[in-house]
């Protein structure tokens, strides 16, 4: 498998998968802000890379360290983006705490602390 990364000045650089690992990953964990997108933006090939993984009969994940939308804000907004995802291909940093914490405290409480706006 050959990528494309577009470099600024023209240039392009491409990476060669020549060991054979990409093609052995099942579903690709992807960034969002600045790996896949820019504000409203794709970054030059993200679609066609998740494009890719589709038509291989694989999938992918977005995840996202902010901790302020949930998965429906990001839903809309790759919506609005011309990409239909559903929720359950968007891992929040709220959600991964949610998990760490079921897993490893179950039934212990939890004392939230957060800051409006």
């Amino acid at each position: 498998m050959i990528f494309v990364n577009k470099v600024g000045m023209g240039r392009m650089f491409i990476n060669e998968d020549k060991a054979g690992i990409i093609r052995n990953i099942k579903v690709f964990a992807l960034d969002m802000d600045g790996t896949v997108y820019l504000d409203e933006s794709w970054i030059d090939g993200a679609r066609e890379f998740l494009e890719r993984i589709e038509e291989s009969g694989r999938s992918y994940v977005f995840l996202t360290n902010n901790s302020s939308k949930n998965p429906q804000n990001y839903v809309k907004k790759l919506h609005r983006m011309g990409l239909d995802v559903g929720e359950g291909k968007i891992i929040t940093s709220g959600q991964a705490t949610i998990f760490y914490l079921q897993r490893n405290y179950p039934g212990k409480r939890v004392f939230l602390l957060y800051k409006l706006n």
